[in-house]
């Protein structure tokens, strides 16, 4: 035997044994044991989607991340535009540069670095106060990376930089 209780409203609640349901406009709603059920599997759903979006987004920026070992030199070059008399390359990869440049431009610049008969056409990608990272339009030669490396003398490295072309995967 079912206990209907009224509440003010066209809603009326009606207890069982196992699940509670609501009975709106004549149909019965779930409440309860099934509603808690459904409300958990929505909510793992729901999470679910969240992390696999979470996922699709950091996948995204890794591969836009550097993918190439960076070497540390030190290489006065010139620029155009030109930015400046002492603009150095700091560390330098087959796709992407560091400079210490001052003033910095802004990121979205076009740079053509210029160092003996190499020029190199670039877009900053990056800039703080006195470094920016550009990002090369076309992959380095490995032969005119050598040359570069070779040229520019190393005063220091960073943890985890590889100081020697032989040692790149």
């Amino acid at each position: 035997m079912r206990r209907g209780l009224r509440w003010a409203g066209p809603a009326t609640l009606i207890a069982g044994p196992a699940v509670a349901q609501i009975e709106v406009g004549g149909r019965m709603a779930l409440q309860g044991d099934a509603l808690r059920e459904i409300t958990v599997a929505l909510l793992i759903g729901l999470a679910l989607l969240f992390v696999s979006g979470a996922g699709a987004i950091l996948a995204a920026r890794l591969r836009i991340r550097r993918r190439e070992k960076r070497f540390p030199c030190s290489l006065s070059v010139r620029t155009e535009p030109p930015f400046g008399d002492r603009v150095r390359i700091i560390d330098l990869s087959r796709r992407g540069a560091r400079l210490r440049i001052v003033p910095p431009p802004v990121p979205g610049t076009k740079v053509r670095i210029i160092w003996q008969d190499l020029r190199l056409d670039t877009t900053v990608v990056w800039s703080g106060e006195v470094f920016a990272g550009v990002r090369l339009h076309r992959t380095l030669p490995a032969a005119a990376m050598r040359r570069m490396l070779a040229a520019g003398p190393v005063r220091h490295a960073a943890p985890g930089m590889v100081t020697r072309p032989e040692m790149q995967a």
